[in-house]
């Protein structure tokens, strides 16, 4: 994890959280070490939660910021932006980043 940037303003205008939500955005840097490409998929790999046990969705926000997703060649690092809709009065964000479907993952504390 490189950056958190909470609350996260949009400079398009046309992206504004729903009621009651502000925007999450975190930059992170992944390393493919494995000998095959890999696909990092936000919307599959990683969940953000609160200390209330809510879990927040990536939102289609950011589109002015690299975004994480997409193929990670062998060997190689990406690194990118997600962002997250989170309530106004969320707080203990933790980000977990899952390598797939069935994997324990690695846990950030964003505050």
């Amino acid at each position: 994890m490189n950056e958190v940037r909470d609350p996260f303003e949009s400079n398009n205008q046309f992206e504004t959280p729903d009621a009651g939500e502000r925007y999450v955005a975190v930059e992170l840097t992944v390393t493919n070490t494995s000998d095959e490409p890999q696909i990092v998929s936000t919307l599959a790999s990683m969940e953000l939660v609160d200390s209330e046990s809510r879990r927040w969705d990536v939102a289609f926000a950011g589109v002015d910021l690299p975004r994480i997703d997409g193929e990670v060649p062998a060997k190689e690092t990406r690194r990118g932006w997600v962002v997250f809709g989170v309530s106004e009065d969320g707080s203990g964000l933790t980000l977990r980043v899952k390598g797939n479907f069935t994997a324990t993952g690695s846990v950030f504390a964003l505050g």
